[in-house]
């Protein structure tokens, strides 16, 4: 085989690998990004210099979000390089971005699995952005499914809580029993530890097809069978999966409020269909009447 057929070969299996669903959740987020105002930095070295300052023009022409390469002013790059070492190039260069006032919060979140190797703890992270930008709010993630099954999460919370986590964002939420096991234990380990506890921000996504219902188990979120079976059987999917999310939240919210957590509602849509996004907006503002309404 020619070396140009095997690299054909090669770059086919590679595409073939990529999951759809991991990519429509970056443009989603990118969507997100740019619908709030928010910046985009494209940090690469050697050859990725190279593709940063590709996907800099990219996004700024074609998306219209305002994105930038440090390695793009090279007089900065050297100087820093020359004067402080390679090591804090990128590390200076974002500190004199700062965060602007609609950019305060940021949720860190740990590898994707316990195999990955080479990436930066949570702990490393937390450390950075109290050194690098203590005007950070730093929130965390609270997985109600990760507690159904090893009943640890309510102590992560404390120790992100410790590092400097101010707020919680939780998984998407279908499943209130798991989420009441998870309020319940981080309830009793605050008051244990006779700190408050974080505001708790319950996620909730809606689902208008099988399609989507597969995207969201695939995601890790908690789908119990009945309430599956409820969706797949329903006349008018979306329109079920808004009123069961209406109904998990009320129970939810009022489980929190009687453990004396503070509470916040998200939601987000998964899938790029203009009804399911126009779901979530409609959702939001239901769970924001709700909220007020308590």
């Amino acid at each position: 085989m020619s070396y140009s057929a095997q690299h054909l070969k090669e770059t086919a299996e590679i595409v073939a690998k990529i999951n759809p669903a991991d990519c429509e959740k970056c443009v989603a987020e990118l969507r997100a990004v740019r619908d709030h105002g928010g910046r985009l930095f494209m940090l690469g070295v050697g050859g990725s210099a190279a593709n940063a300052s590709h996907a800099v023009n990219d996004f700024r022409k074609i998306t219209g979000i305002e994105t930038y390469a440090p390695t793009d002013n090279v007089s900065e790059l050297t100087a820093r390089t020359n004067d402080d070492g390679w090591a804090s190039v990128f590390v200076e260069w974002l500190r004199v971005e700062n965060a602007r006032p609609q950019e305060p919060f940021a949720v860190l979140v740990g590898a994707p699995g316990a195999l990955t190797t080479g990436a930066l703890s949570l702990d490393e992270a937390y450390a950075l952005a109290r050194e690098h930008a203590p005007r950070l709010v730093l929130g965390g993630v609270a997985i109600a499914e990760r507690h159904a099954r090893k009943g640890e999460e309510h102590l992560r919370l404390m120790k992100k809580q410790e590092a400097g986590c101010r707020f919680f964002v939780t998984q998407t939420v279908y499943d209130a029993s798991a989420t009441r096991s998870l309020i319940s234990d981080y309830a009793r380990a605050s008051r244990k530890a006779g700190v408050a506890p974080a505001p708790l921000i319950f996620t909730f996504s809606p689902c208008g097809s099988a399609k989507t219902l597969e995207l969201l188990k695939w995601l890790g979120v908690g789908v119990p069978r009945w309430l599956e079976n409820e969706l797949l059987d329903a006349h008018d999917i979306l329109e079920t999966s808004l009123e069961l999310s209406r109904a998990t939240f009320a129970d939810v919210l009022g489980y929190a409020r009687t453990h004396k957590l503070p509470v916040g509602a998200n939601v987000e849509s998964v899938a790029i269909r203009r009804e399911e996004i126009d779901a979530s907006v409609a959702l939001f503002q239901a769970l924001r009447a709700q909220l007020r309404g308590w």
